[in-house]
């Protein structure tokens, strides 16, 4: 899984004569709300990651606006996946629960230099996580649970 980010005047730039392509790509992205510097995942075989793409679009409309919180997110959020694929048996950030969040925390934060991160950079993964897991509830890619509390329903808990 390898991040890349939009790049405007890459896309404006012509492609090699004799290529029949629409010529303002740029344009194109932008129509489809693909703004400059964007972030997009690719899956190791090269295929869209659909649902973190999406997420990304989302970011500017759901009062991420920053193209610098955009790259966090982004590298916050594969660093997640990619740690669910590998240590946590290939599972998807969709199948993700509490005990990989455990697993992950102690992989991330109680682990010995150079793998462990500040609480810093731990607290701001976890606002992306907790962002990226809300946005999954809303355009109904989990499924709303509830969760029983001291005897009180909690409507919409995040997976997590």
């Amino acid at each position: 899984m390898e991040i890349f980010f939009t790049d405007a005047k890459a896309l404006a730039l012509p492609i090699q004569e004799g290529v029949d392509l629409d010529t303002n790509r740029a344009e194109a992205f932008a129509r489809h709300f693909v703004p400059d510097g964007m972030p997009f995942v690719l899956n190791p075989d090269g295929s869209y990651h659909s649902v973190l793409n999406r997420f990304f679009r989302s970011l500017p409309v759901s009062g991420v606006r920053s193209k610098r919180s955009w790259r966090a997110y982004a590298y916050d959020l594969v660093t997640w996946a990619r740690f669910l694929d590998e240590r946590r048996n290939g599972r998807g950030l969709l199948e993700a629960d509490r005990r990989d969040l455990i697993a992950f925390h102690a992989a991330r934060r109680l682990s010995e230099p150079p793998y462990r991160i500040s609480a810093e950079a731990w607290n701001r993964l976890i606002a992306a996580m907790e962002k990226f897991y809300q946005w999954t509830l809303a355009v109904e890619l989990l499924p709303r649970r509830d969760c029983k509390n001291n005897g009180v329903t909690l409507k919409g808990d995040a997976p997590l």
